[in-house]
């Protein structure tokens, strides 16, 4: 299989037991590849990586011009430490090696998005506040949101 379609079928989201599978090193080739290509062929827009290993932030480099993390923490009866987010940001940073890193909090119900995989609530407010918050104290030079507009969607009435 060549290197443009070697992690087609990888979910986006790699969590840990599967994250061992991934062979960091064909990861890291492929990725940097794809951006030598991609930045030759359109030297005027940047190229975002979004990452949730922390750890795998130096190995994505020269990978792409912004680095991206998520931490998704509210996950309902297990929700994990918002603190988190300041210790994913560190890290991150600390490994990016100066470049911009942003932050994607969580804003949605992963139950939503992915039925069955995982437990969890949406955010209220205020843990968004303090999640975004703890990420600029933190390194992050932006934020980046995803909008699931078939969550959306569904939460007023399939309107």
């Amino acid at each position: 299989m060549d290197s443009s379609t070697s992690y087609r079928y990888h979910t986006p989201d790699i969590g840990p037991s599967s994250r061992s599978s991934i062979k960091t090193d064909e990861l890291f080739l492929d990725s940097a590849l794809a951006y030598q290509v991609v930045a030759s062929a359109d030297p005027h827009h940047p190229i975002m990586l979004v990452n949730n290993v922390p750890d795998w932030a130096h190995i994505f480099r020269t990978s792409c011009d912004i680095m991206a993390v998520d931490y998704y923490p509210f996950r309902g009866d297990a929700s994990l430490p918002v603190i988190e987010t300041a210790n994913y940001m560190d890290q991150v940073v600390r490994q990016f090696g100066g470049g911009p890193v942003w932050f994607v909090p969580q804003n949605y119900n992963m139950q939503a998005s992915q039925p069955g995989r995982f437990p969890s609530h949406e955010p209220t407010v205020e843990q968004m506040r303090l999640q975004n918050y703890l990420a600029m104290i933190h390194g992050a030079r932006g934020l980046l949101f995803y909008d699931y507009t078939h969550i959306r969607i569904h939460r007023v009435g399939g309107h």
